[in-house]
């Protein structure tokens, strides 16, 4: 479950596309998202940074 906060964090984000899908890259997570368009790899990049900062702060990892 995503939890709010009220700091915003900015990410650098690559998106390259491989064949007939796009890929986009978070290069200070390592965390991947894809899809059929560039707005969907994004949004999938970012459902991907969400999900791994809230591992993150849930076991102390590094974010």
């Amino acid at each position: 479950m995503r939890k709010s906060t009220n700091s915003t964090e900015r990410y650098t984000a690559i998106l390259k596309k491989s064949g007939k899908q796009f890929v986009a890259l978070c290069l200070e997570l390592g965390v991947v998202g894809s899809g059929g368009t560039r707005p969907q790899a994004l949004q999938s990049l970012q459902a991907a940074i969400d999900s791994y900062l809230e591992y993150a702060s849930e076991t102390g990892l590094p974010s």
